[in-house]
C-alpha cells in the first residue's frame, strides 16, 4: 500500500429529479367554455307567488313558442347538416339516441385542431385542458382534434359531454330543477371520491349555480358509472348504454393514469437512489481521511522503532489495508449506483416524452418531470 493513500474521485451523479405530478387526474379535464362563448346559461326570472295569473299564462306561452321555435331552427339545421367522418368517428361508441344524436347534429360539430380550437373555444389554463366547447350564443359545438389512439375514448366522451349542454340549454326551468336537485345528490353521494372532486375544483364553479348544474350534466353523465336509478331514467333518453360510455372515457384515463403512477414511482426510485449515493460517498470520503490518519500514526510509530516483532507489524499493517479494501469496495458499489442511476434518468425521459405525446393528445402543454 503507498505511503499516501488518496481516495478515488468523486463519482458524477445526475441531480435527482424533481418529482412532479402529472395530470391526472391529468385526466381529461372538459373544462367550461370561454368566457368569450360560453355555454348557454340563461338567467331565468322566477315570478313572484301572487302575480296575477293571466301573467303567468302568457309567460308560460311565450316559453313554449320559444321552446317550438328552437325546435323548428333545429330540425332544419338537422336536415341541411351533413357530419364529415371525423365527426362520426366521435360518435362511433358514444351510444347516443336518436334524440342525442339530434341534438347534436342541430349543434352542427365540427372537429378543430390546434390555433383553430383555440380562437373558438379559448386557452388552457393552469394544467386543465379543453377538449370541446359549446357556444351559447350560436348554439354550435366545436371539437378538440384527439390525435392519439391511446386516448380515442374521449372522443365519445367529449362528443357526449358538449351535446348534454345542448341539451341543458334546451331544458324547461323546472326541468332543469328536479335535474339539479339528483345532480346534487350524486355529488353529496360522492364527497369521498377524491378524483371527482378534483374535476369539479378544475371547473371553478364559484357561486354560479348555473353554470354548476350545466357542467354537472355533462361530467356526471360521462364520467360516473353508477349514478341513482332516477337520474339514470333521465339520462337514458340521451343513451342506449351509458355505463358503455362511461368505460371508454375511464379506458383513457386509466392510460393517463398509469403514465402518471409511473413517472411518480421512478422519481421515487430515483430520489431513493440518489440519497443512497450521497450517503454512502460521505461514509467513503469519511473513512478515506480517518484512515490516511491511521496511516500516519503507523508510519510514525514504525520510525520511532515501535514495533519489536515482525508479527505486530503486520498485524497492523493489515488491519489497515483491510480497511482500504473495504472503502474501495464501497466506492465499486457507489460507481454502480451511480450507472443505474444514470440508466432510470434515461427510462424516465423516455417515459416524460411519451407523457408529453398524450398530454398534446389532449390539448395539454407537456410538463417535464425532470429537472
Amino acid at each position: 500500500m503507498p505511503d499516501s493513500t488518496v481516495p478515488p474521485a468523486e463519482p458524477a451523479t445526475v441531480e435527482s429529479p424533481t418529482a412532479e405530478s402529472a395530470p391526472a387526474e391529468s385526466v381529461p379535464a372538459e373544462s367550461a367554455p370561454a368566457e368569450s362563448a360560453p355555454a348557454s346559461r340563461r338567467v331565468l326570472v322566477k315570478l313572484l307567488v301572487g302575480i296575477l295569473v293571466p301573467v303567468v299564462v302568457l309567460a308560460t306561452l311565450g316559453g313554449l313558442a320559444a321552446a317550438n321555435r328552437q325546435y323548428l331552427t333545429d330540425q332544419w339545421t338537422v336536415w341541411n347538416f351533413e357530419a364529415t367522418p371525423a365527426i362520426a368517428d366521435y360518435i362511433d361508441d358514444a351510444t347516443m339516441t336518436d334524440h342525442a344524436l339530434f341534438l347534436f347534429n342541430a349543434s352542427k360539430p365540427r372537429v378543430a385542431a390546434d390555433s383553430e380550437f383555440a380562437d373558438v373555444c379559448g386557452d388552457n389554463e393552469g394544467d386543465d385542458g379543453i377538449l370541446g366547447c359549446y357556444t351559447s350564443e350560436n348554439k354550435r359545438i366545436v371539437l378538440f382534434e384527439i390525435s392519439d389512439d391511446r386516448l380515442s375514448g374521449f372522443q365519445e366522451a367529449v362528443a357526449s359531454h358538449e351535446m348534454l349542454h345542448a341539451a341543458w340549454d334546451r331544458l324547461g326551468e323546472g326541468e332543469r330543477e328536479r335535474v339539479s336537485a339528483l345532480l346534487d345528490a350524486e355529488v353529496k353521494r360522492l364527497a369521498g371520491d377524491e378524483e371527482f372532486q378534483d374535476q369539479l375544483d378544475a371547473y371553478d364553479f364559484g357561486k354560479n349555480d348555473g353554470v354548476r348544474a350545466d357542467e354537472l350534466h355533462s361530467l356526471i353523465a360521462t364520467e360516473v358509472a353508477g349514478v341513482s336509478d332516477e337520474l339514470e331514467q333521465y339520462y337514458a333518453q340521451y343513451f342506449t348504454d351509458r355505463e358503455a360510455l362511461v368505460e371508454l372515457y375511464e379506458a383513457s384515463h386509466q392510460v393517463l393514469v398509469e403514465i402518471a403512477a409511473a413517472v411518480t414511482a421512478l422519481n421515487e426510485e430515483l430520489d431513493a437512489l440518489d440519497k443512497q449515493i450521497e450517503a454512502d460517498y460521505q461514509t467513503y470520503s469519511d473513512g478515506y481521511d480517518v484512515l490516511n490518519a491511521d496511516w500516519d500514526a503507523f508510519k510514525a510509530r514504525n520510525d520511532a522503532y515501535f514495533y519489536r516483532t515482525q508479527a505486530a507489524f503486520d498485524a497492523d499493517r493489515d488491519a489497515l489495508l483491510a480497511r482500504g479494501d473495504a472503502l474501495d469496495a464501497l466506492f465499486d458499489s457507489i460507481d454502480a449506483m451511480t450507472d443505474e442511476y444514470n440508466l432510470k434518468v434515461e427510462e424516465l425521459t423516455k417515459l416524460d416524452a411519451q407523457a408529453a405525446e398524450l398530454f398534446s393528445a389532449i390539448n395539454l402543454d407537456p410538463q417535464s418531470s425532470i429537472s
